[in-house]
């Protein structure tokens, strides 16, 4: 019995020993326990008889069972694989050997294997057993931790104890197991997998007082094994009040047994159907935490498996309770009829809960299931008309709960529906209201409901819609028994947000005509207005701290924000993310000086994020710059009096300062605020960059730079390693126009002489000049034309950036912009935006661009140049031109040569030779229409047959191309099948 429970439960298999009938004492005369009704000293002994008789090494845990003693059960917690692993007691005062079993053995062997009591309020005489750190279960409990049967009446949770864990059990032992309790045992690999749960919540959310809610898990299982849930309450309380009157976060829900249903509803369904009450299950009536825990047996044959995870959400007094106003039994509802339903917002609606929809619906069963939805999503406002579906029953209930959250509630009584009197049709607009985003289209659902057999169809027509909008029907007249669906198609709608009331009519000629009204919330996501300021695009010796500015669109109401070095935005290039409500923006982030950024933003609606906008690209100012570490620390500072201390870098490099920054000043004293610190030059000009920072603060370390571009005023604790700007703005900039080389000197000056003094342990100088660097220029940037859907090579006569202190392999082209009808290729390679090619990839004959058959016939793509120096060229348009004349590039070696290929087109295998042999290597290569390589050879001698084997290549077209010291000459091809 015992392994029923822990193999389910606790993936763990209890063996006896070998030699056990030793252990079995029939005469209590000469049992090893001298007192055999003490339990609390017949545990302290029981490990010390069993290690004599079978050895300490013959077992992992012991347990003693007593016909009877002084209390049901004992245990020490923790136990198992430990120096007192035997120290845990069962006492048979019962004939139950069920209840003994899961009552008491399971009980006090959960103990030994760590984990307490689960009870929250169980007093037995003057004891008191509860362990506040995990009692989650409301008075006496119900679960094997519990003290179910045990307590004051009027603690006791009625039914149990149940042969089950509860989730902090579970939790306890798993890592018991897992750890010091895994030390000792056997272990087995078996086949089985643990499920897998996810619970369909984010955290933090809200729910009304005093109303039912239900929580729904969602779990899967590798073995395909039969799953079981278990919702428990996971809120701990110091407090200890009566059973059904909680206070604070007080446990205030029992645990009931696994079962295959995923949902449990608090409380019971049929409480909520009866409109009663138990002091076990009590809904929150007052604003507080609630934390609630699923776990999931998968209940494998084997041996099973368990996980759990929880959700936290909070109940609010500011709303509820909210309740069903009507119908709340005995109304009678004829079928067909268009009849209103009502009930109390009760401040759902508000900031907190924010229940801005619910869901109708009906039940012909008094309440057991709800199979007739009547409205979906309607607005919670208190009230929505429905159409009385073809139900005829006298157990009719209505449901109303929230769309997007998990509480709602019930008629009180059941209610009655009747048949109609006479043939008829009516309809209903599902959903009432709801946001389009344009140019999405918005579809609402016509259900219909023929009354008595009426088969006339049905004429729909509609008014109000926006401008441009298009209604479409799936069928229009309609088949009352059918229904239909209205589309309102947005693609030319007007751009504008606003609320329409739009008019759905359905006409019988000699039938009453039925109007519906819906409301359509229209967000325009034209954001042709918005586009980037500053800093602009290209823009060149931009300053470290720009401002981004950017012309703003009426349809947004915040703005995505991304910065990088790289074009491609991938994460590692990103420098900032900020999602901001306006420009100007000034980012804290110092950027770095002869370096080349791209930024663009995105607008953000009610519809989400719309397009980035195309990307500006920028440089900061171009410094030459040289950083100088001390080597002359650490230097003590005293605790007697107030001292200045000194410690010097030499700079040997001449130069005139353009901008000097102390990049760290890393230290200790035992007030930084009793602390000033000065820089030196070499010309004796002297700038106190702070003194008596952080007055309020009682922080002794110290860790930071100094930079008159920083966007940051120092701030406390000054020890994150952040530049900061000088306690007077501005100030560094005394030393521009100063000589660089000679002596430079930190100063720290004591100016309080309470404390026990610290030490100066680094610094470091960065000195920067303004550089005039030979910057990268273009040569050519020439139109490239392509024979459509082909390839053709980009050379230097298209493509040519020199720079008079660069090579060819230092000028990097970065693309900003791919080509949208075709792809750029370097070496079968397709190229994608922000990464890299240079000049000598040009040179060399390694760049193409291949063109998409079928697609656009010019194309472009856009690059900047930079040679690692701080030369830019700024953002580029190279163009492309499809055209059917275009020659692929050739040159001098086999101008006056031939290509043949043969045979063309082929199926089997393709011969490649020159008409005119070369006596020299040649480098054959096959490419197909979108540039990659398939295929290639070298040959010895340009006198050879190539071959190639055509049958393993697709059907298509290709291009054969012989290559010899940069030279090329290039073929088509055609593959069938």
């Amino acid at each position: 019995r015992l392994n029923q429970i822990f193999e389910v439960d606790l993936a763990l298999r209890i063996i006896l020993v070998e030699d056990n009938d030793q252990l079995i004492f029939m005469d209590p005369a000469t049992d090893p326990y001298p007192n055999a009704n003490a339990s609390g000293e017949l545990i302290g002994l029981n490990t010390g008889v069993i290690n004599q008789i079978i050895g300490f090494d013959a077992y992992e845990f012991g347990h003693l069972f007593n016909s009877s003693c002084d209390t049901g059960g004992l245990a020490s917690l923790g136990a198992v694989c430990g120096g007192n692993k035997a120290s845990a007691i069962t006492c048979h005062y019962t004939s139950n050997f069920e209840y003994a079993m899961v009552r008491i053995t399971a009980h006090e062997m959960g103990h030994s294997f760590d984990a307490p009591h689960t009870w929250n309020l169980c007093q037995i005489g003057s004891t008191d057993n509860m362990n506040s750190g995990t009692a989650y279960e409301p008075g006496s409990g119900n679960t094997i931790m519990s003290y179910h049967g045990v307590c004051n009446p009027t603690q006791d949770v009625p039914e149990g104890p149940h042969d089950y864990y509860h989730a902090n059990s579970l939790e306890r032992i798993y890592n018991f197991t897992d750890g010091f309790g895994g030390n000792c045992p056997e272990t087995t690999e078996t086949d089985n997998h643990f499920p897998e749960i996810t619970l369909p919540y984010t955290n933090g959310f809200y729910i009304p007082i005093s109303t039912p809610f239900e929580l729904y898990a969602e779990a899967t299982d590798e073995d395909g094994d039969q799953l079981t849930y278990c919702w428990e309450q996971y809120d701990l309380s110091p407090l200890n009040t009566p059973l059904g009157s909680p206070q604070g976060n007080e446990p205030s829900f029992r645990s009931f047994p696994p079962t295959p249903d995923p949902m449990r509803v608090f409380p019971r369904m049929s409480n909520v159907l009866s409109n009663t009450s138990t002091n076990y299950e009590v809904l929150p009536t007052y604003s507080r935490t609630l934390t609630f825990r699923c776990s999931v047996r998968d209940n494998n044959p084997t041996i099973g498996a368990a996980v759990w995870d929880e959700v936290g959400f909070f109940a609010t007094q500011e709303a509820g309770p909210f309740l069903v106003m009507v119908p709340n039994g005995p109304e009678l509802w004829t079928v067909g009829d268009y009849t209103e339903v009502t009930w109390d917002v009760a401040n759902t609606d508000g900031d907190l809960v924010n229940c801005q929809h619910v869901n109708i619906l009906l039940s012909v069963d008094g309440g057991q299931t709800f199979p007739y939805t009547l409205a979906e999503n309607t607005p919670n406002d208190g009230s929505r008309f429905v159409v009385v579906p073809q139900a005829v029953t006298n157990l009719a209930r209505v449901r109303i709960e929230a769309a997007d959250n998990i509480f709602f509630d019930l008629s009180n009584g059941n209610f009655s529906i009747q048949e109609a009197s006479a043939p008829g049709f009516n309809f209903d607009a599902f959903p009432h209201m709801q946001q389009v985003c344009i140019p999405e289209s918005a579809t609402i659902e016509l259900p219909m409901i023929s009354i008595l057999g009426f088969e006339d169809p049905v004429t729909f027509s509609v008014e109000g819609l926006p401008n441009g909008a298009v209604a479409n029907f799936t069928n229009n007249p309609a088949n009352p028994a059918d229904g239909t669906e209205l589309t309102i198609d947005m693609s030319n709608a007007e751009q504008v947000s606003a609320q329409y009331e739009v008019l759905i009519t359905a006409m019988v000629e000699g039938v009453d005509t039925i109007l519906r009204t819906v409301y359509l919330n229209t967000v325009s996501n034209d954001f042709s207005t918005l586009a980037l300021a500053a800093p602009s695009y290209g823009e060149v010796n931009v300053i470290e701290t720009p401002t981004f500015d950017w012309a703003t669109t009426n349809n947004a109401f915040a703005y995505e924000f991304q910065l990088a070095t790289s074009p491609s935005f991938s994460p590692e290039s990103i420098v900032e993310e900020q999602t901001l409500t306006a420009p100007p923006f000034i980012s804290d982030i110092l950027l770095e000086k002869s370096t080349a950024y791209f930024w663009r933003i995105r607008p953000v609606n009610d519809c989400g994020p719309g397009p980035y906008t195309s990307t500006f690209a920028f440089h900061t100012e171009v410094f030459a710059c040289a950083n100088y570490a001390s080597v002359n620390v650490p230097v003590n500072i005293s605790a007697q009096g107030t001292p200045t201390v000194e410690s010097v870098i030499e700079v040997t490099e001449s130069g005139s300062i353009s901008d000097i920054n102390v990049i760290k000043i890393k230290g200790q004293h035992d007030l930084v605020k009793h602390i000033a610190v000065s820089l030196v030059s070499p010309e004796g000009t002297e700038v106190e960059m702070f003194s008596g920072v952080c007055p309020g603060s009682n922080t002794a370390l110290f860790n930071m730079g100094i930079d008159d571009e920083s966007p940051l005023s120092i701030s406390c604790p000054p020890n994150a390693g952040i530049s900061y700007q000088p306690q007077t703005p501005g100030i560094m900039a005394t030393f521009n126009g100063e000589d660089s080389q000679g002596l430079w000197t930190l100063k720290v000056k004591v100016i309080n002489t309470d404390g026990n003094g610290g030490s100066l342990q680094d610094w470091a100088l960065q000195i920067c000049s303004n550089a005039t660097v030979a910057a990268p220029f273009l040569v050519n940037n020439e139109l490239l034309l392509v024979p459509p859907g082909a390839f053709n090579y980009i050379l230097q006569d298209e493509l040519f950036t020199d720079d008079e202190d660069n090579a060819p392999n230092e000028l990097e082209y970065t693309i900003v912009e791919a080509p949208t009808q075709g792809n750029l290729i370097y070496q079968g390679e397709v190229l994608e935006v922000g990464e890299v090619f240079r000049q000598s990839t040009i040179n060399a004959g390694n760049l193409t661009y291949a063109h998409t058959p079928g697609a656009e016939m010019t194309d472009q793509f856009v690059f900047t140049v930079s040679d690692g120096n701080g030369g830019w060229v700024p953002p580029t348009v190279f163009q492309i031109q499809m055209d059917p004349n275009a020659t692929v590039s050739t040159t001098n070696l086999f101008k006056e040569n031939r290509l043949l290929v043969f045979p063309n087109p082929t199926n089997s295998f393709l011969n490649v030779k020159l008409a005119t042999p070369i006596n020299a290597p040649i480098e054959a290569r096959l490419y197909n229409v979108q540039g990659q390589l398939v295929a290639s050879q070298l040959t010895k001698t340009g006198m050879d047959l190539i071959q190639f084997d055509a049958k393993r290549l697709s059907a298509g077209l290709y291009f054969v191309e012989l290559s010899l010291k940069g030279e090329r000459i290039v073929e088509k091809v055609a593959v069938f099948k």
